[in-house]
C-alpha cells in the first residue's frame, strides 16, 4: 500500500456487459493511481481480494454467452 501514498486517481476500469449496457459486477474493478494498478475483486458476501497490476485490460475477456469488455472512466 505504501506505493499508493501521494498518487492521485486517474481512473477506474469496469467490465461492461455489451448487450445490457451495464456494469457485469462479476469481475474486478481495476483503479489507477498514476500507473499502479489495484484490482479489487469480490466472491460470495465476505470473500474480497486485491491484487497488484496482474490484469491486462487491453486483452479481451471471455465469459460463456456474454459479449463483455473493459469500459475506462476518469
Amino acid at each position: 500500500m505504501g506505493r499508493l501514498v501521494g498518487r492521485r486517481l486517474t481512473r477506474a476500469r469496469l467490465v461492461w456487459d455489451l448487450d445490457e449496457d451495464e456494469w457485469f459486477a462479476d469481475c474486478p474493478v481495476l483503479l489507477d493511481f498514476e500507473g499502479e494498478q489495484v484490482e479489487i475483486n469480490h466472491r460470495k458476501f465476505d470473500e474480497l481480494s486485491i491484487t497488484w497490476n496482474t490484469i491486462d485490460p487491453t486483452h479481451s475477456l471471455e465469459w460463456s454467452d456474454f459479449h463483455l469488455a473493459w469500459r475506462r472512466t476518469e
